[in-house]
């Protein structure tokens, strides 16, 4: 969980890093945004995937095998939908992934 935070923090810079052809750091209310929807998700992960293997280990499944799907694909729905209430909550506060933009 703690190395959430600067692994986001280093992902969204080289993104807009890389869009802005190293002209540009990220808006810091978009970095602030950015990071609690990853904190968001991450947190929802750590919480299915404790109830979840817990369960398939109660009904003698073996999690190893059965629990990544599971969880991937609650990363992909949580991820999109927390990626897209940041980009909205941005758009409402009036900010900007990046100056220029």
């Amino acid at each position: 969980m703690s190395l959430m935070v600067p692994g986001a923090v280093c992902f969204v810079s080289l993104i807009v890093g890389a869009k802005s052809g190293g002209t540009s750091y990220p808006n810091i209310l978009f970095l602030a945004i950015y990071v609690a929807a990853a904190l968001f998700q991450v947190c929802i992960l750590l919480i299915a995937a404790k109830f979840l293997v817990k369960w398939l280990w109660q009904h003698g499944i073996d999690p190893d095998n059965a629990a990544i799907p599971y969880v991937t694909s609650l990363g992909d729905v949580v991820g999109t939908a927390s990626l897209s209430a940041a980009f909205w909550i941005l758009q409402q506060l009036g900010g900007s992934p990046w100056p220029g933009v």
